[in-house]
Protein backbone atom coordinates (compact mmCIF):
# COMPACT_ATOMS: atom_id res chain seq x y z
CA UNK A 1 0.00 0.00 0.00
CA UNK A 2 2.90 2.31 0.66
CA UNK A 3 4.43 1.42 -2.32
CA UNK A 4 1.21 2.42 -4.24
CA UNK A 5 0.71 6.01 -2.52
CA UNK A 6 4.27 6.44 -3.51
CA UNK A 7 3.61 5.95 -6.83
CA UNK A 8 0.54 8.16 -6.56
CA UNK A 9 2.73 10.75 -5.76
CA UNK A 10 4.92 10.89 -7.69
CA UNK A 11 3.22 10.89 -10.63
CA UNK A 12 0.67 13.70 -9.38
CA UNK A 13 4.19 15.65 -8.91
CA UNK A 14 5.21 14.91 -12.32
CA UNK A 15 2.43 15.85 -14.00
CA UNK A 16 1.89 19.47 -12.31
CA UNK A 17 5.92 20.12 -11.88
CA UNK A 18 6.53 19.48 -15.58
CA UNK A 19 4.01 21.33 -17.09
CA UNK A 20 4.53 24.06 -14.41
CA UNK A 21 8.13 23.99 -15.52
CA UNK A 22 7.47 23.60 -19.42
CA UNK A 23 4.65 26.69 -19.12
CA UNK A 24 7.50 29.09 -17.28
CA UNK A 25 10.31 28.32 -19.93
CA UNK A 26 7.49 28.59 -22.75
CA UNK A 27 7.31 32.41 -21.67
CA UNK A 28 10.74 33.22 -20.30
CA UNK A 29 11.55 31.99 -24.41
CA UNK A 30 8.58 34.12 -25.90
CA UNK A 31 9.23 37.11 -23.70
CA UNK A 32 13.51 37.14 -23.84
CA UNK A 33 13.37 39.78 -21.40
CA UNK A 34 17.51 39.87 -21.55
CA UNK A 35 17.18 39.82 -25.27
CA UNK A 36 19.64 36.55 -25.50
CA UNK A 37 17.15 34.01 -27.20
CA UNK A 38 15.62 35.46 -30.44
CA UNK A 39 15.32 38.84 -32.58
CA UNK A 40 11.31 38.59 -32.50
CA UNK A 41 10.11 41.85 -31.07
CA UNK A 42 6.26 42.55 -30.12
CA UNK A 43 4.66 46.05 -29.27
CA UNK A 44 3.40 46.33 -25.78
CA UNK A 45 4.10 42.46 -25.34
CA UNK A 46 8.60 42.31 -25.27
CA UNK A 47 9.95 45.20 -27.67
CA UNK A 48 11.61 46.77 -24.81
CA UNK A 49 13.71 44.74 -22.88
CA UNK A 50 13.30 46.78 -19.70
CA UNK A 51 15.97 44.66 -17.73
CA UNK A 52 18.64 44.63 -20.00
CA UNK A 53 20.45 47.33 -17.75
CA UNK A 54 20.75 45.20 -14.54
CA UNK A 55 21.95 42.77 -16.64
CA UNK A 56 24.31 44.24 -19.27
CA UNK A 57 26.97 41.90 -18.36
CA UNK A 58 25.50 38.66 -19.50
CA UNK A 59 23.65 40.72 -22.43
CA UNK A 60 26.67 42.25 -23.97
CA UNK A 61 28.63 39.22 -24.23
CA UNK A 62 25.94 37.51 -26.31
CA UNK A 63 25.99 40.97 -28.11
CA UNK A 64 29.73 40.42 -28.69
CA UNK A 65 29.07 36.26 -29.87
CA UNK A 66 26.63 37.35 -32.14
CA UNK A 67 27.98 40.75 -33.73
CA UNK A 68 31.65 38.87 -34.04
CA UNK A 69 32.62 43.10 -34.08
CA UNK A 70 36.09 43.56 -35.65
CA UNK A 71 36.23 46.24 -33.86
CA UNK A 72 35.42 47.11 -29.54
CA UNK A 73 35.57 49.87 -27.33
CA UNK A 74 36.03 48.66 -23.91
CA UNK A 75 35.93 50.87 -20.49
CA UNK A 76 33.45 51.97 -17.96
CA UNK A 77 29.85 53.53 -18.21
CA UNK A 78 31.46 56.77 -19.41
CA UNK A 79 32.70 54.62 -22.50
CA UNK A 80 29.22 53.53 -22.25
CA UNK A 81 27.88 56.41 -22.87
CA UNK A 82 30.43 58.65 -24.84
CA UNK A 83 31.84 56.75 -27.29
CA UNK A 84 29.92 56.08 -30.59
CA UNK A 85 30.83 53.29 -32.89
CA UNK A 86 29.61 55.13 -35.71
CA UNK A 87 32.16 57.51 -35.14
CA UNK A 88 35.04 54.75 -35.07
CA UNK A 89 33.79 53.47 -38.36
CA UNK A 90 34.20 56.79 -40.32
CA UNK A 91 37.52 57.10 -39.01
CA UNK A 92 38.43 53.21 -40.17
CA UNK A 93 35.40 51.58 -41.90
CA UNK A 94 35.25 48.86 -39.03
CA UNK A 95 32.48 48.10 -37.63
CA UNK A 96 32.45 48.49 -34.10
CA UNK A 97 31.05 47.16 -30.94
CA UNK A 98 30.24 49.14 -27.62
CA UNK A 99 31.86 47.07 -24.70
CA UNK A 100 31.64 49.65 -21.77
CA UNK A 101 30.11 47.92 -18.76
CA UNK A 102 29.12 50.02 -15.39
CA UNK A 103 31.86 50.25 -12.33
CA UNK A 104 33.81 47.29 -14.16
CA UNK A 105 37.41 46.96 -13.19
CA UNK A 106 40.03 46.24 -15.27
CA UNK A 107 40.37 42.55 -14.60
CA UNK A 108 36.94 42.15 -16.06
CA UNK A 109 37.78 44.49 -19.04
CA UNK A 110 40.35 42.15 -19.69
CA UNK A 111 38.11 39.27 -19.69
CA UNK A 112 35.72 41.05 -21.92
CA UNK A 113 38.90 41.51 -24.27
CA UNK A 114 40.02 37.76 -24.66
CA UNK A 115 35.73 37.48 -25.24
CA UNK A 116 36.38 39.38 -28.00
CA UNK A 117 38.90 37.36 -29.67
CA UNK A 118 37.20 34.35 -28.62
CA UNK A 119 34.22 35.76 -31.36
CA UNK A 120 36.02 37.48 -33.04
CA UNK A 121 39.88 36.09 -33.97
CA UNK A 122 40.70 38.89 -36.50
CA UNK A 123 40.06 41.32 -34.15
CA UNK A 124 41.36 44.86 -35.92
CA UNK A 125 40.92 47.43 -33.34
CA UNK A 126 40.77 48.28 -29.55
CA UNK A 127 39.71 51.67 -27.94
CA UNK A 128 40.07 51.06 -23.91
CA UNK A 129 38.78 54.17 -21.53
CA UNK A 130 40.43 53.50 -17.98
CA UNK A 131 39.69 54.71 -15.02
CA UNK A 132 41.77 54.54 -11.73
CA UNK A 133 39.16 52.85 -10.21
CA UNK A 134 39.05 50.04 -12.53
CA UNK A 135 42.58 49.61 -10.99
CA UNK A 136 41.33 49.93 -7.06
CA UNK A 137 42.73 47.13 -4.88
CA UNK A 138 39.62 47.24 -3.02
CA UNK A 139 37.01 47.64 -5.55
CA UNK A 140 34.67 44.04 -5.46
CA UNK A 141 34.54 42.31 -9.11
CA UNK A 142 31.14 40.85 -10.38
CA UNK A 143 30.65 37.59 -11.11
CA UNK A 144 30.79 37.37 -14.94
CA UNK A 145 28.66 35.35 -17.72
CA UNK A 146 29.91 31.48 -18.11
CA UNK A 147 29.60 32.31 -21.67
CA UNK A 148 32.29 34.26 -21.65
CA UNK A 149 35.11 33.32 -23.96
CA UNK A 150 33.19 29.59 -24.27
CA UNK A 151 33.66 28.60 -20.72
CA UNK A 152 30.45 27.47 -20.83
CA UNK A 153 28.91 25.58 -24.05
CA UNK A 154 25.91 28.22 -24.98
CA UNK A 155 22.76 25.83 -24.62
CA UNK A 156 23.89 25.53 -21.16
CA UNK A 157 24.13 29.06 -20.74
CA UNK A 158 21.06 29.75 -21.75
CA UNK A 159 19.58 27.55 -18.89
CA UNK A 160 19.22 30.61 -16.38
CA UNK A 161 17.42 32.93 -19.43
CA UNK A 162 14.52 30.42 -19.61
CA UNK A 163 14.32 28.37 -16.65
CA UNK A 164 15.64 30.18 -13.55
CA UNK A 165 13.13 32.45 -10.90
CA UNK A 166 15.12 35.64 -12.52
CA UNK A 167 14.29 35.18 -15.71
CA UNK A 168 10.70 34.66 -14.60
CA UNK A 169 10.31 38.30 -12.46
CA UNK A 170 12.35 39.85 -15.58
CA UNK A 171 9.56 38.20 -17.59
CA UNK A 172 6.65 39.47 -15.63
CA UNK A 173 8.28 43.19 -15.14
CA UNK A 174 8.97 43.31 -18.90
CA UNK A 175 5.49 42.48 -19.87
CA UNK A 176 3.75 44.95 -17.10
CA UNK A 177 5.97 47.55 -18.34
CA UNK A 178 5.52 47.20 -22.49
CA UNK A 179 2.15 47.33 -21.66
CA UNK A 180 1.37 49.70 -19.80
CA UNK A 181 3.16 52.45 -22.55
CA UNK A 182 6.42 52.70 -24.30
CA UNK A 183 9.36 51.86 -22.07
CA UNK A 184 13.06 53.09 -23.32
CA UNK A 185 15.49 50.76 -24.17
CA UNK A 186 19.03 51.53 -22.45
CA UNK A 187 20.85 50.64 -25.23
CA UNK A 188 21.30 51.05 -29.26
CA UNK A 189 22.01 48.28 -31.26
CA UNK A 190 25.67 49.00 -31.80
CA UNK A 191 26.04 49.30 -27.43
CA UNK A 192 25.88 52.77 -26.97
CA UNK A 193 23.86 53.79 -24.35
CA UNK A 194 20.84 55.86 -26.11
CA UNK A 195 21.18 59.48 -25.82
CA UNK A 196 17.86 60.25 -25.71
CA UNK A 197 17.57 58.46 -23.01
CA UNK A 198 21.01 59.32 -21.02
CA UNK A 199 19.47 63.59 -21.71
CA UNK A 200 16.84 62.42 -19.53
CA UNK A 201 18.49 62.66 -15.83
CA UNK A 202 14.97 61.12 -14.14
CA UNK A 203 14.54 58.41 -15.92
CA UNK A 204 17.81 57.38 -16.45
CA UNK A 205 19.55 55.07 -14.12
CA UNK A 206 23.60 55.62 -14.61
CA UNK A 207 23.16 59.73 -13.67
CA UNK A 208 22.88 61.00 -10.36
CA UNK A 209 22.83 64.64 -8.64
CA UNK A 210 26.77 66.09 -8.90
CA UNK A 211 27.97 66.43 -5.51
CA UNK A 212 25.57 63.40 -3.73
CA UNK A 213 27.21 61.57 -6.42
CA UNK A 214 31.00 62.84 -5.41
CA UNK A 215 30.41 62.38 -1.99
CA UNK A 216 28.55 58.66 -2.35
CA UNK A 217 32.03 57.42 -4.06
CA UNK A 218 34.06 59.20 -1.74
CA UNK A 219 32.13 57.89 1.72
CA UNK A 220 30.78 55.07 0.46
CA UNK A 221 31.96 53.80 -2.84
CA UNK A 222 34.87 53.15 -5.02
CA UNK A 223 37.03 55.61 -2.90
CA UNK A 224 36.35 54.47 0.10
CA UNK A 225 39.79 53.07 -0.12
CA UNK A 226 41.91 53.02 -2.66
CA UNK A 227 45.51 51.67 -3.67
CA UNK A 228 46.65 50.45 -7.24
CA UNK A 229 46.22 46.87 -7.81
CA UNK A 230 49.09 45.13 -8.99
CA UNK A 231 47.00 42.18 -10.35
CA UNK A 232 44.84 45.19 -12.53
CA UNK A 233 48.13 46.07 -14.32
CA UNK A 234 49.40 42.87 -15.13
CA UNK A 235 46.39 42.08 -17.28
CA UNK A 236 46.82 44.98 -18.78
CA UNK A 237 50.52 44.55 -19.58
CA UNK A 238 49.08 40.87 -21.43
CA UNK A 239 46.37 43.03 -23.17
CA UNK A 240 48.87 45.00 -24.81
CA UNK A 241 51.39 41.61 -25.31
CA UNK A 242 48.51 40.45 -26.98
CA UNK A 243 47.31 42.90 -29.20
CA UNK A 244 51.23 43.48 -30.23
CA UNK A 245 51.41 39.53 -30.62
CA UNK A 246 48.70 40.36 -33.26
CA UNK A 247 48.86 43.36 -34.82
CA UNK A 248 45.59 44.18 -33.26
CA UNK A 249 45.34 48.86 -33.37
CA UNK A 250 45.11 49.37 -29.40
CA UNK A 251 44.37 53.05 -28.65
CA UNK A 252 44.41 53.54 -25.02
CA UNK A 253 42.84 56.63 -22.88
CA UNK A 254 42.22 57.93 -19.33
CA UNK A 255 38.52 59.21 -19.01
CA UNK A 256 37.44 62.81 -18.52
CA UNK A 257 35.01 63.29 -15.80
CA UNK A 258 34.74 66.84 -14.33
CA UNK A 259 37.01 68.55 -12.47
CA UNK A 260 35.23 68.43 -9.35
CA UNK A 261 35.67 64.47 -9.34
CA UNK A 262 39.98 65.12 -9.90
CA UNK A 263 39.68 67.77 -6.99
CA UNK A 264 37.94 65.18 -4.75
CA UNK A 265 40.51 62.69 -5.25
CA UNK A 266 42.99 65.45 -4.64
CA UNK A 267 41.15 66.16 -1.45
CA UNK A 268 41.03 62.66 -0.46
CA UNK A 269 44.63 62.34 -0.40
CA UNK A 270 44.68 60.29 -3.71
CA UNK A 271 47.03 62.28 -6.07
CA UNK A 272 50.66 60.91 -5.79
CA UNK A 273 48.84 56.97 -5.98
CA UNK A 274 47.21 58.33 -9.39
CA UNK A 275 50.20 59.52 -10.22
CA UNK A 276 52.32 56.23 -9.94
CA UNK A 277 49.71 54.42 -11.20
CA UNK A 278 49.83 56.62 -14.62
CA UNK A 279 53.68 56.37 -14.63
CA UNK A 280 53.65 52.64 -14.44
CA UNK A 281 50.73 52.61 -17.36
CA UNK A 282 52.75 54.95 -19.55
CA UNK A 283 55.59 52.38 -19.39
CA UNK A 284 53.42 49.58 -20.84
CA UNK A 285 51.62 51.54 -23.25
CA UNK A 286 51.24 55.31 -24.67
CA UNK A 287 48.48 56.64 -22.91
CA UNK A 288 46.24 59.81 -23.77
CA UNK A 289 45.40 61.22 -20.23
CA UNK A 290 41.78 63.07 -21.00
CA UNK A 291 41.37 63.52 -17.51
CA UNK A 292 42.25 66.27 -14.55
CA UNK A 293 42.26 70.48 -15.23
CA UNK A 294 42.31 70.61 -18.63
CA UNK A 295 40.04 73.28 -20.93
CA UNK A 296 37.16 70.88 -21.37
CA UNK A 297 36.97 69.11 -17.60
CA UNK A 298 37.06 72.87 -16.19
CA UNK A 299 34.06 73.53 -18.64
CA UNK A 300 35.88 76.58 -19.64
CA UNK A 301 33.80 79.33 -20.80
CA UNK A 302 35.17 79.43 -24.44
CA UNK A 303 33.68 76.22 -25.26
CA UNK A 304 30.16 77.60 -24.93
CA UNK A 305 30.24 76.86 -29.17
CA UNK A 306 30.79 74.00 -28.96
CA UNK A 307 27.70 73.08 -26.97
CA UNK A 308 27.29 70.74 -23.76
CA UNK A 309 29.87 68.12 -23.76
CA UNK A 310 28.99 66.16 -20.42
CA UNK A 311 25.76 64.65 -19.55
CA UNK A 312 26.85 65.40 -15.90
CA UNK A 313 29.99 65.36 -13.95
CA UNK A 314 30.90 61.75 -14.68
CA UNK A 315 29.53 61.08 -18.25
CA UNK A 316 30.35 62.41 -21.69
CA UNK A 317 28.73 63.02 -24.48
CA UNK A 318 29.34 61.35 -28.19
CA UNK A 319 30.19 65.13 -29.23
CA UNK A 320 33.27 64.63 -26.88
CA UNK A 321 34.06 61.12 -27.25
CA UNK A 322 34.10 62.42 -31.36
CA UNK A 323 36.99 65.00 -30.27
CA UNK A 324 38.51 62.04 -28.18
CA UNK A 325 38.43 59.24 -31.36
CA UNK A 326 39.79 62.04 -33.58
CA UNK A 327 42.56 62.29 -30.66
CA UNK A 328 43.33 58.81 -30.77
CA UNK A 329 43.66 58.26 -34.16
CA UNK A 330 45.44 61.75 -35.01
CA UNK A 331 42.97 62.97 -37.68
CA UNK A 332 42.49 66.68 -36.38
CA UNK A 333 39.01 67.16 -37.49
CA UNK A 334 38.24 69.00 -34.25
CA UNK A 335 39.42 72.78 -33.78
CA UNK A 336 39.33 71.08 -29.82
CA UNK A 337 42.46 70.00 -28.29
CA UNK A 338 42.57 68.69 -25.11
CA UNK A 339 44.45 66.15 -23.09
CA UNK A 340 48.20 64.98 -22.25
CA UNK A 341 50.08 62.23 -24.44
CA UNK A 342 51.71 59.88 -21.85
CA UNK A 343 54.68 58.15 -22.90
CA UNK A 344 57.71 56.60 -20.48
CA UNK A 345 60.10 59.67 -21.48
CA UNK A 346 57.31 62.29 -21.02
CA UNK A 347 54.79 60.95 -18.24
CA UNK A 348 57.12 63.07 -15.28
CA UNK A 349 56.84 66.35 -17.34
CA UNK A 350 53.30 65.92 -17.92
CA UNK A 351 52.40 65.11 -14.57
CA UNK A 352 54.49 68.19 -13.18
CA UNK A 353 52.36 69.82 -15.60
CA UNK A 354 49.04 68.88 -14.64
CA UNK A 355 50.17 69.31 -11.08
CA UNK A 356 50.77 72.90 -12.18
CA UNK A 357 47.05 72.89 -13.69
CA UNK A 358 45.49 71.54 -10.79
CA UNK A 359 47.31 74.79 -8.76
CA UNK A 360 45.65 77.15 -10.84
CA UNK A 361 42.57 76.31 -10.83
CA UNK A 362 42.65 75.89 -7.14
CA UNK A 363 43.61 79.50 -7.15
CA UNK A 364 41.08 80.26 -9.30
CA UNK A 365 38.54 78.54 -7.64
CA UNK A 366 38.68 78.43 -3.75
CA UNK A 367 34.91 78.24 -3.05
CA UNK A 368 34.80 74.84 -4.44
CA UNK A 369 37.53 73.95 -2.95
CA UNK A 370 36.68 74.97 0.57
CA UNK A 371 33.29 73.28 -0.16
CA UNK A 372 34.89 69.61 -1.01
CA UNK A 373 37.65 69.78 2.20
CA UNK A 374 34.47 70.70 3.81
CA UNK A 375 32.42 67.42 2.55
CA UNK A 376 35.63 65.12 2.44
CA UNK A 377 37.49 66.26 5.83
CA UNK A 378 35.24 63.89 8.29
CA UNK A 379 35.49 60.73 6.50
CA UNK A 380 37.04 57.72 8.15
CA UNK A 381 39.62 56.74 5.07
CA UNK A 382 42.62 55.12 3.66
CA UNK A 383 45.20 57.61 2.24
CA UNK A 384 47.41 55.36 -0.50
CA UNK A 385 50.62 55.68 0.46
Amino acid sequence: MLKKNQSVFLKTFLYSFIPSILLLAFFNILVDPFDILHEIKVPRLNAVKVMVHDNMRLYKAYKVLQKKPPAIFLGSSRVMAGLDPKDLKAITGEDCYNCGLSGVVFEDIYEYFLHALYAQPNLKTVVLGLDSFGFNFYEKREKLPKVLQGQEPPFLSYFPAIFSYTALKATLKTLIDNNAGEPKFIFLPNGLVDPLLAENSTTNPLMGKELDYIKDIHQNGIYKTFNVDERALEKFASLVAICKERNINLKVFINPPQVVYWEAIFQHGYWKCLEDLKRKLANIHPIWDFGGYNIVTTKDPSLHEFGDLYYECSHFRPLLGRVILDTLFERNQSSLHFGHLLLPHTVDEQLTVMRQERDKWAQAHPDLVSELEKDLKNETHLVAK
